[in-house]
């Protein structure tokens, strides 16, 4: 599932309903497995700008709502910074391949 975020606004396209039960046909997340990746121009996920990460925090609590509490999250992070752009998204794609690796 994609989740576009905006400045203050996250739109959830979720394959389930969450306002009115039972939830559609076949759609049971009760102890199913998410994998967050998350990507950003800046660094959030550590140093002077962690106090600004909401996305993360936010997710989790929509996806608790529902059912899914076994959530990792993986970053590519640092895209708009020149130095750590190069190394984003391989060291993302290497985390995503080690966090469906090794689950938890």
């Amino acid at each position: 599932m994609g989740v576009p975020h905006a400045v203050g606004a996250v739109p959830i396209p979720l394959p389930c309903r969450l306002s009115a039960p039972p939830l559609l046909p076949g759609c049971h997340p009760k102890g199913k497995k998410v994998i967050l990746v998350l990507a950003s121009g800046g660094v959030f996920s550590e140093g002077p700008w962690k106090s600004w990460h909401s996305v993360e925090p936010y997710l989790r609590q929509i996806l608790g709502f529902i059912g899914i509490e076994d959530v990792q999250t993986v970053w590519a992070e640092g895209m708009n910074i020149p130095p750590l752009a190069i190394h984003a998204v391989p060291n993302g794609e290497k985390a995503v391949v080690e966090a469906r690796r090794n689950p938890g």
